[in-house]
């Protein structure tokens, strides 16, 4: 399933749009893959906190958004920025063309401010979008769009 007709509520030129695609929800833990322009492979993740921790390493990565806070860390280690992992290898076409087992988000984070994300996501499946003011919010909106597409397939399997 594309869901090419529905990218026209989010900004699908950001260079850190990232289509996450949901395969397993069991209990409250997820699995899929993120694509984003940046790699020619998707990202696979386990469960909701690896996949911000790996959305985050990419905006990291490209610089996008920046981050108006410094993270804070135990032990300082040397970063070095690269170019390796900026390049651009896909078009938002590209990514966009995937779609989860469970379910399929576009996110779009516009700004990273006050220690969280700011941005909009898409349920690709209903097409509906909702902005989100955290990491947290962006969290509870996919959780619970897991949730009431659970329940739809439910009450559709009762009918049938």
């Amino acid at each position: 399933m594309s869901i090419l007709g529905n990218v026209g509520t989010v900004y699908s030129a950001a260079p850190n749009l990232m289509n996450v695609c949901i395969d397993r929800n069991f209990g409250n833990e997820i699995t899929g893959r993120c694509y984003n322009r940046y790699s020619p492979y998707p990202v696979q993740f386990d469960g909701m906190n690896h996949l911000f921790i790996r959305m985050d390493q990419l905006m990291d990565t490209i610089d996008f958004p920046q981050s108006s806070t410094k993270n804070r860390e135990f032990f300082k280690r040397q970063r070095c920025k690269t170019d390796g992992g900026t390049v651009k290898v896909k078009t938002a076409e590209e990514i966009l063309k995937e779609s989860g087992k469970k379910a399929t988000f576009v996110v779009n984070v516009a700004y990273r401010q006050n220690a969280t994300w700011q941005g909009k996501v898409l349920w690709a499946e209903t097409g509906q979008s909702c902005y989100f003011r955290s990491a947290l919010e962006l969290m509870k909106l996919i959780d619970n769009a897991l949730d009431e597409g659970e329940e739809a397939a439910d009450n559709q399997q009762e009918q049938s």
